[in-house]
């Protein structure tokens, strides 16, 4: 909602005259919005899954914390979570393979996007445009949008975690015969670390944003370089020319 609201106070703010331009506008800024919208989905999604892990380790404590006497009802709860593991893994598998393509395209244009923002805004501040200020609006749509996905995909990690090493706790300390059949089913348990992805390319987590920020650093420093060259030539051109102008003006 924040990035739908800050693309339409971008829109209804820009002074153009041309319609072919203000038709491109409108079309870019819906076609944003649906991707926006999407984008809120998959949030829901994360959000859903992370408070089903959330209640699934839960319920792991309290079977931990069970007495040993009640075996047999351990043995039942056991059994259920390792019947609701299977099911939010195959959630995740679904969310990861339905989301993948829209994941990929949305998370590579933000990135371009941004970057040729940012160099836009820098030039503008370089060459006093007077629409400078809403310039500087364009970028953080996809701000938002890259960092609440990031968050929500590292929120299902996070918890994810902590059921496998709540996992690996509960198969080395179980080590008397009378556990022998827990320890049996808790090997069944899903150990494996899972990574939502952008459909194989890369992992949607800190580290690729970390990636991402170094990579954007990276090309702003050379951006701002060839800015700053064509600068200097723009300037000396104008020089020229108000010399030029004023010699014609003498003679």
């Amino acid at each position: 909602m924040v990035g739908i609201s800050i693309e339409a106070f971008q829109l209804i703010t820009l002074k153009e005259t041309d319609p072919n331009w203000q038709s491109s506008i409108k079309t870019r800024i819906i076609s944003l919005n649906i991707s926006r919208l999407m984008i809120i989905q998959f949030i829901y999604f994360c959000d859903f899954i992370s408070s089903r892990i959330k209640v699934l380790n839960l319920l792991r404590i309290e079977i931990l914390s069970t007495n040993a006497s009640n075996n047999i009802k351990v043995l039942g709860n056991i059994k259920i979570i390792k019947s609701l593991d299977l099911c939010i893994s195959e959630i995740l598998q679904l969310t990861c393979e339905y989301f993948k393509w829209m994941l990929l395209l949305n998370i590579t244009l933000d990135v371009i996007s941004i970057t040729i923002d940012i160099y836009w805004i820098y030039g503008g501040f370089r060459m006093e445009n007077p629409n400078f200020i809403q310039s500087c609006c364009c970028p953080w749509s996809k701000i938002v949008n890259i960092t609440l996905l990031f968050y929500s995909c590292n929120y299902i990690q996070k918890h994810r975690d902590n059921t496998l090493i709540e996992i690996f706790e509960w198969k080395t300390n179980f080590d008397n015969a009378l556990n022998s059949k827990r320890r049996l089913l808790l090997q069944n348990l899903h150990t494996s670390k899972f990574f939502l992805n952008a459909n194989g390319f890369f992992y949607i987590d800190y580290s690729t944003l970390i990636g991402i920020i170094e990579a954007i650093t990276i090309y702003m420093v050379y951006f701002f370089q060839f800015m700053s060259s064509n600068i200097f030539i723009l300037a000396i051109e104008r020089i020229e020319n108000k010399k030029y102008n004023n010699d014609s003006a003498v003679y």
